[in-house]
């Protein structure tokens, strides 16, 4: 076993219960599979990367701060600067289509990407350079983008014919970048490298880029890359042995507004640089960054004032340096020249706040000290089953040691998910992200990291350690339900009357339950008439049913229909209860015809159908009422796949809800030990693959976590099959 396999890949991000910042985010939309969350957060140069929920955003990830620090050794030589390519767009047949149609042109002075597009065509455009002989670690990629289509985006990529193209950033804004390959991992060295360009969405002319130019240098800074990682749920130490000294990097939380880089460094020819976010100015020792509604204050302890530089090809180079930041600035950097402890101080403020930095360092071990009393207090009313290695498949090599850290970890993720009120948006209450670590922020505009679906999940675990706080939460999101019953953001399988049941079993609170109930019969009324994933404008056909949805939204309506009878809403109760009957016999309809197999998709204008994945299908299996004709068919599309040898029992598409439902389903139908020797490949295989994801798809014998990552879904899965292994769940 890889001696770093000890610790999940997931074991990469750190955050505080209530903070909107995060250490070590993972960009998953913009990262190509092959890159894992350790090979991003773990690159030459030890990088420090802040996430920031900004709750302004809408429809995009949060701020993702890349090489907020970094670490370089000097090489005390003046480093020399060479263009080794530039494109030339008087020559566009250098340039060929990967994907697509071709669909750029050039002009004298930029290349244009994107044409007008019939229905049906492909939105995205996708070409690619000529192959760049270059030393990877020695460059810096430049492209400049002068205009980008409303509602478009694009992406730039390199890749070297080895593996895959590795992503540097998926944008919608158009403006100069810089990328320097030195921090990737995942290239050949000595391989020669291509860019790749890809405009997505919309249609015409999508983008158009006037500069790409790469630059090589000789003895630039080298990115220290660090030997040794050890995540802890409160910091992160990183350590690089250099010859006979080590020089050792811990990240950890002040408060839920400040992190801190301590940094001990053993001898001099070290470089600290920092990429610079928004407006520079340096106040009092102080290098404030402002960027809208929020500023960010950074402060060096140990080191001198810093030199500026317009560019990272600028620092490489040792050229262009100032004393005072400006509207031109992009890099800071200061030489550390004598061994001992440094620090790096920075504080986001927001809500118009604004603070300064003490002017004494921190006292890092006694903040960890603290960070780790409030995180362990956070779990003592959690009741941990016991774990075991796997017994009834083969456990590969997964430990008893290892799932019970994957466990612990799971639940760290969970406490950390909880972001603070938004006064900026107008929303009073604070929520559960439903990827923190991922920054996603495609929920309601008013509160956008929470999902209608992951988060209601989260809220239920979240009650074992407060549902007090679970409720309150609950109350607040219900309260962005409209009128017409739709919730804003993306429209998700239904779970809300469930979440309200499960608060009350934890704590009995009638006038909460009083409060949502309202809200909640309008969200089943509309979810009833729209059976589909419905999403801004990339939704399917209105005539769409989708059992995924239907499944959900007949449990639901159960769980509903419990509540009314509770609260003393007799005829409520029949109301609903006659309802969802009349929903399960469309059911019967839509997704049971005749002796045909069961199916997940189906269109009510058309007839034709999709059988999707197994997966969704069995879900069903948790329908209470299901007729036997219809048991027979979810057990044996069951039994046609199901192949305990095989990764996630031979399924993929494995998200919470459709396995859960799916493991619950068969223990109801009298198959206990095949629904137990699901849970344990569930269990084993989220831990081999490192990932907390949405959703779990296997590729031979591959498997390739999806979606959003990490995720509320993975670690809520973990944590379920586990329980439910356990006995404490039926």
């Amino acid at each position: 076993m890889d001696k770093n396999r000890q610790f999940l890949q997931s074991d990469r991000f750190i955050s505080l219960p209530g903070s909107r910042l995060v250490i070590n985010p993972y960009d998953f939309e913009a990262l190509a599979p092959a890159v894992s969350q350790s090979a991003y957060s773990q690159r030459p140069g030890m990088p420090l990367n802040i996430g920031y929920c900004d709750p302004l955003i809408y429809d995009r990830p949060g701020i993702n701060w890349q090489n907020a620090v970094t670490v370089y050794k000097d090489t005390d030589r003046p480093p020399q600067a060479r263009t080794v390519w530039r494109a030339d767009w008087s020559r566009p047949d250098e340039w060929k289509t990967i994907f697509g149609r071709p669909a750029f042109r050039t002009t004298g002075d930029a290349l244009i990407m994107g044409v007008e597009a019939a229905e049906g065509e492909p939105r995205l455009h996708s070409i690619e350079s000529p192959p760049v002989f270059c030393d990877f670690r020695r460059v810096v990629l430049r492209i400049a983008v002068s205009s980008l289509a409303e509602g478009s985006l694009f992406a730039v990529k390199v890749a070297d014919g080895a593996g895959e193209p590795i992503c540097l950033t998926l944008s919608r804004e158009p403006g100069d970048y810089e990328f320097p390959l030195s921090f990737l991992t995942g290239l050949t060295p000595g391989a020669p490298i291509r860019v790749q360009l890809h405009a997505l969405s919309g249609s015409g002319e999508l983008l158009t880029v006037t500069h790409v130019d790469i630059t090589e240098f000789t003895d630039p800074p080298i990115p220290i890359e660090s030997d040794d990682y050890r995540w802890h749920p409160s910091y992160i130490v990183n350590t690089a042995h250099l010859k006979e000294d080590k020089l050792t990097s811990t990240d950890l939380f002040a408060d839920k507004q400040t992190i801190i880089r301590h940094l001990s460094v053993p001898s001099g020819r070290t470089l600290l640089a920092g990429r610079c976010l928004g407006r520079c100015r340096l106040k009092g020792g102080e290098l404030i960054m402002e960027n809208g509604a929020w500023s960010a204050v950074l402060r060096l302890y140990g080191a001198e004032t810093p030199a500026f530089y317009p560019t990272m090809a600028d620092f490489f180079a040792r050229r262009n340096a100032g004393v005072e930041p400006d509207e031109k600035t992009s890099v800071w950097s200061v030489r550390l020249d004598r061994p001992g402890d440094y620090f790096v101080v920075v504080r986001f403020n927001d809500g118009g706040v604004k603070y300064s930095l003490p002017d004494e360092p921190p006292d890092t071990a006694e903040l960890i000290r603290k960070r780790q009393a409030e995180l362990s207090g956070c779990l003592d009313s959690i009741t941990f089953p016991v774990i075991r290695e796997p017994d009834r498949i083969e456990a590969k090599d997964i430990s008893a040691e290892l799932l019970v850290r994957a466990y612990n970890t799971a639940w760290y993720h969970i406490i950390s998910a909880l972001l603070p009120p938004s006064p900026e948006t107008g929303f009073a209450y604070g929520c559960m992200a439903t990827g923190k670590a991922s920054l996603w922020a495609y929920g309601a505009p008013a509160c956008p990291y929470a999902a209608s679906w992951e988060t209601f999940y989260g809220l239920i675990m979240y009650a074992r350690i407060d549902p007090g706080a679970s409720w309150e939460m609950f109350r607040g999101y219900m309260e962005l339900v409209e009128e017409s019953g739709m919730l804003g953001g993306e429209s998700l399988p239904s779970v809300k009357a469930c979440t309200a049941w499960e608060l009350y079993q934890l704590m009995p609170e009638r006038y909460a339950l009083a409060q949502v109930l309202p809200a909640i019969e309008r969200y089943l009324s509309w979810r009833t008439e729209n059976l589909r994933w419905i999403y801004l404008d990339i939704t399917p056909h209105g005539d769409q049913k989708d059992l995924d949805f239907v499944a959900s939204a007949l449990v639901d309506m159960s769980y509903f229909t419990k509540l009314c009878r509770l609260s003393g809403m007799d005829e409520k109760a029949a109301h609903w209860d006659a309802r969802r009957k009349e929903l399960y016999a469309e059911m019967t309809l839509w997704f049971f015809p005749g002796d045909a197999p069961p199916r997940q998709i189906w269109y009510s204008d058309s007839g034709k159908s999709s059988p999707g994945h197994a997966l969704t299908v069995t879900k069903a299996l948790f329908i209470p009422e299901l007729a036997q004709s219809e048991k027979v068919k979810l057990l044996g599309l069951f039994d046609s796949v199901f192949d305990p040898e095989k990764l996630f029992g031979g399924f993929t598409g494995v998200k919470l809800e459709n396995m859960m439902y799916t493991i619950r389903g068969l223990c109801a139908n009298g198959r206990a030990e095949q629904a137990h020797t699901l849970a344990q490949t569930v269990i084993r295989d989220i831990v081999r693959t490192g990932f907390f994801a949405e959703e779990y798809l296997v590729d031979g014998e591959k498997i390739l976590p999806s979606g959003v990552r990490p995720s509320l879904f993975g670690c809520i899965l973990l944590i379920n099959c586990m329980d439910f292994m356990n006995g404490d769940i039926e």
